[in-house]
Parts: structure tokens; C-alpha cells; sequence
């Protein structure tokens, strides 16, 4: 119970990593203030984060925090607007809004993917992504012709950029993502549905596919102050498979040139 003057505050908690992170970060005696798009017992904020007053009325409500988990996310199956702005904007959005009530030694943490390795996007579209307001997602959206999984795979890269631009300024928290493959969660099973082929390729790359609770140990592990000097860092939770990308992409590279 090292933990239990602490106060974390995660979205998406209702499902999948965020559930796991929230039940990881109480068993740690954190105080976890819950927030969900759909109402449970075990949800303190129902809010659609997509939504500028929904933000608004939660963040006035919020109080000084320690730990800050960017859980709420969606998959390849969401429409383009709904991928960039709940997994990229949203983050950046709800973060600034609390960054006033930040504890000495708080930590911010965003849930990015191995997928992000697949972008290739230049670092202008990508630094633009991140600074997007929610209005304006869907006309870039559309500029860019962006289908779900491009989308996704942008959104994942803007995090990261996001992460490390926060992480190099003078904000008074840290800031790191963990980038996992794939999770045993809600999201996981539909794209099993919506893109067979893909989801079956990687179940025969990867020995086996972790559950959200698996992970959330080492997601709330590098929120804690033993970790205090982490700040801007990626951990990879994802088997291996982003070892396996960044090296095939290398091959690639070295026989084209």
C-alpha cells in the first residue's frame, strides 16, 4: 500500500487496458478516479471525450492527480475522425486542461501501438496531426484521404511525437506511451472480425497474445516514482513483433539500396 496517498486518473477504464490499468493501480492503494464512455458501477465520469464540453465539465471536476493513463482508444474498425481525435487529440486536450493540478512527480501516460512503426507519414503531417483541435479532424481527414487503418497508424506515430515534444518542454510532468501489439481485449476481438487475414498473421508471429491484465503491471510501473527519471521513453509491451518490423524494414531498406 506504497501507493495509497496517490491519486490516478484513467480513461477508457470500462474495458479492456484501461480496466486492467485500474484495477493494477488500486491494488497499489492508488486512489483511481474512472473515466468511461459507458456507465458501470465502477465508472466515476461517464463523458465522450470527443466532445469539447464533455472534457470541459469533467476537467473542471478533476482533482490534483499523480498518475494520468490515456486508456480511451479505439481500433481500425472506427470511422478516421473518431481514430484521430479519441487517440491523439483527445489526449493533448484533456492533459493541458488538468496541467494545473499536476503533484510534484506526476506522470503522464499515453497507450500508443507496434503499428505506429508501420506510418509513413512525413513529421510535418505527423506534427500537425497532434495539434489538430477536435473540429477540425475531419477536414484533415479528408484532405489526407485518410482510410481507418491509415488513420490509426497516424494517430499511434502523433502520440508518440506528442509524448516526446511534451517530454522536451517545460511541462510539469513526465510523459512516456507504452507501444503494445496485440492485447486480449474488446477492441482486439472485433478487428479479429473486421480484418481476418491481418489479426490470423499475427497470431502466427507472436507465441501467444497477452491479456490486458498482463500488461497493466508494467504500465502502472513506469507511472511510479521509481521510474522518475523516465521521462519521453516508448516501452515496447509487444512480444518482440516491433523488434521483428524495425528489422524487416531494415532488410527492405538495405536491398533496395
Amino acid at each position: 500500500m506504497a501507493d495509497a496517498a496517490r491519486t490516478a486518473i484513467v480513461t477508457g477504464a470500462g474495458s479492456g487496458i484501461g480496466q486492467a490499468v485500474s484495477h493494477c493501480l488500486k491494488d497499489r492503494g492508488y486512489t483511481v478516479i474512472t473515466i468511461d464512455k459507458v456507465a458501470s458501477e465502477h465508472t466515476d465520469f461517464v463523458a465522450d471525450l470527443t466532445r469539447t464540453e464533455d472534457i470541459e465539465r469533467v476537467s473542471a471536476a478533476l482533482p490534483e492527480w499523480d498518475v494520468l493513463v490515456h486508456s480511451a482508444g479505439v481500433g481500425t474498425d472506427a470511422p478516421p475522425v473518431l481514430i484521430l481525435g479519441l487517440n491523439v487529440v483527445v489526449p493533448r486536450i484533456l492533459t493541458q486542461a488538468i496541467a494545473g493540478r499536476a503533484k510534484h512527480g506526476a506522470a503522464v501516460l499515453g497507450i500508443a501501438s507496434v503499428a505506429a512503426q508501420l506510418s509513413e507519414f512525413d513529421e510535418a503531417i505527423v506534427s500537425y496531426a497532434c495539434g489538430l483541435e477536435l473540429q477540425d479532424v475531419a477536414a484533415f481527414a479528408d484532405e489526407h484521404a485518410l482510410t481507418s487503418p491509415l488513420a490509426y497508424r497516424l494517430s499511434k506515430e502523433a502520440l508518440l511525437f506528442w509524448m516526446r515534444s511534451e517530454a522536451a518542454s517545460d511541462a510539469p510532468y513526465r510523459v512516456n506511451c507504452v507501444s503494445p501489439g496485440p492485447v486480449a481485449t474488446p477492441m482486439w476481438d472485433r478487428v479479429q472480425t473486421t480484418a481476418p487475414d491481418a489479426t490470423a498473421m499475427l497470431k502466427d508471429t507472436l507465441a501467444e497474445i497477452p491479456t490486458a491484465a498482463q500488461i497493466a503491471p508494467a504500465i502502472v510501473e513506469l507511472c511510479s516514482p521509481n521510474f522518475f527519471w523516465v521521462n519521453g521513453g516508448n516501452l515496447p509491451l509487444d512480444g518482440g513483433l516491433g523488434a521483428r518490423l524495425a528489422l524487416k524494414k531494415k532488410t527492405e531498406l538495405d536491398v533496395e539500396t
